[in-house]
């Protein structure tokens, strides 16, 4: 399979100018992994239809067809966009894309939500963490004085009692 690219027609006078190109879609994958993107974002690139043209994993599957509805509605809107969808296989993603205004063919990038959300989750568990150790090690401070605090007036008692029975204290 073999894509075509062609820029608009330019006059010059009498002259007409066509710029026309030629690519296979295995070129336009090695721009793609050329990246080094996660392993599990998925990458699209799609022409003015939204077709795909390339794509970061299955092409042999989705090439030549179309990107999932809510993703084509939005590129017929917006010319750069991102919102939460899911891949043609199912994944839920945070897309993310962007659209030439020349040529409007469109790349696309989808990271997995689990993926995004997972060190959000990591981050808050160790804050929850750190939060109980540190309410655990004011508590055990507070009845560590409480306690020195509590024996100090304990050792006041019997001569004070000494003292209100007419005794004779020894300081």
């Amino acid at each position: 399979l073999l894509l075509s690219v062609s820029t608009p027609v330019i006059r010059d006078g009498s002259n007409i100018f066509s710029l026309d190109a030629i690519v296979e879609p295995s070129q336009l994958m090695t721009v793609l992994t050329e990246q080094k993107l996660p392993s599990s974002w998925r990458v699209v690139m799609t022409d003015s239809t939204g077709t795909i043209v390339a794509r970061t994993h299955d092409i042999e599957k989705f090439l030549g067809k179309k990107v999932t509805p809510d993703l084509l509605q939005r590129m017929s809107v917006l010319g750069e966009d991102a919102f939460e969808s899911k891949t043609l296989e199912g994944i839920p993603v945070f897309t993310a894309y962007s659209r030439s205004p020349v040529t409007k063919w469109t790349v696309a990038l989808g990271m997995p939500l689990d993926e995004l959300s997972a060190g959000l989750r990591h981050t808050l568990a160790w804050l929850i963490v750190a939060t109980i150790a540190t309410l655990a090690s004011g508590l055990a401070l507070a009845w560590f004085i409480g306690g020195r605090i509590t024996k100090s007036i304990t050792a006041l008692t019997q001569p004070a009692r000494s003292l209100g029975s007419g005794a004779m204290v020894a300081i």
